[in-house]
């Protein structure tokens, strides 16, 4: 059609978009007596992002017309919003796993062999996981990682790896505390079975292998953090539980004996003891996005309760 001129604005892939058109019409061009209409004009007022997580909204305004007028105006708006893909990892423990989620929705998760190190299975098990999904890097708009606690060696893969993929694709990384993640599958789980105990639940304890006989540890309450991350023996860490308590983590299955022993009747264990984090990692790191939370790759920082040996044996060396 002659006469007609379009402005847009791609969206936002995590943001909506708000976009204002009018199409103006002379009134000297559009007559209903059999003539046909030209002259239309199709322009882009302005455009607005917003955090709304709602559907699209659709709203129309009209604005009554005369034949004989200088010009007729037909004002709408809408709201668009792309869907975000995210890609996480978790390598705080020995087999860990990664995750795409789908606006915080799990699609695909995919558990690591334990069996492997990290650094021989990465970045391969993440390509695996986005070719079962069909999806490529092009795709991701948002990365997420576990920053701990965990292995040294393990954290610094993790990171390393998904710093470089956020890097090369000009993404936000987002850093989670595996011990939050562990918190949040138990609180998420309660929720949906009895939401009215979701709340008033047991406390969650969160228990990390540590080896040397230790723990990484922390508790929670709902979703208080009530007691800090530490690494301490585990008959430490239970002296100071006197409440009926969930515990979680890859260092259940190992300490159990000693949990009951010590807490009795007040021990209660989740199960699975040590499920996949990168799912619900992927899911905190999406609600982060969607409240503006957005760094850069190398804002990441690892969660290290224990000093690593290197500095232990540097400090450890005698003075000449």
């Amino acid at each position: 059609m002659a006469g007609v001129t379009v402005e847009f604005t791609l969206p936002s892939a995590l943001f909506s978009v708000r976009v204002h058109v009018r199409f103006r019409v002379p009134g000297s061009m559009f007559r209903r007596s059999g003539h046909t209409m030209s002259g239309v004009e199709l322009r882009t007022l302005n455009v607005r992002t917003s955090n709304s997580n709602t559907e699209p909204e659709h709203r129309t305004q009209h604005r009554s017309t005369n034949a004989n007028s200088e010009a007729g105006t037909r004002k709408c708006e809408r709201l668009y919003y792309r869907s975000v893909f995210c890609l996480s990892l978790d390598t705080t423990t020995p087999g860990g796993s990664c995750a795409v989620a789908r606006d915080g929705v799990v699609i695909h998760e995919l558990r690591g062999d334990p069996d492997r190190p990290h650094d021989a299975r990465l970045p391969g098990d993440l390509m695996a996981l986005l070719a079962d999904t069909r999806l490529g890097l092009r795709d991701i708009e948002l990365y997420a990682v576990a920053t701990g606690p965990g292995s040294f060696t393990g954290l610094r893969i993790g990171i390393a790896t998904m710093q470089g993929l956020a890097f090369a694709g000009g993404k936000p990384l987002i850093g989670v505390s595996g011990f939050e993640a562990l918190a949040r599958t138990v609180i998420d789980g309660r929720a949906l079975s009895d939401s009215s105990t979701a709340q008033s639940g047991p406390a969650v304890a969160t228990w990390v292998d540590a080896w040397r006989g230790e723990v990484f540890a922390a508790r929670y309450e709902g979703d208080v953090e009530v007691e800090p991350p530490s690494v301490e023996k585990p008959e430490a860490v239970l002296a100071r539980i006197a409440a009926p308590t969930l515990f979680v983590g890859d260092a259940v299955p190992i300490y159990g004996d000693v949990i009951v022993r010590v807490c009795g009747d007040r021990a209660l264990f989740a199960e699975p003891p040590a499920p996949p984090l990168a799912g619900t990692i992927a899911q905190l790191a999406t609600a982060q996005a969607r409240t503006g939370h957005r760094p850069a790759p190398d804002d990441i920082r690892p969660l290290y309760i224990r000093r690593p040996d290197a500095e232990r044996a540097r400090d450890a060396r005698p003075v000449r």
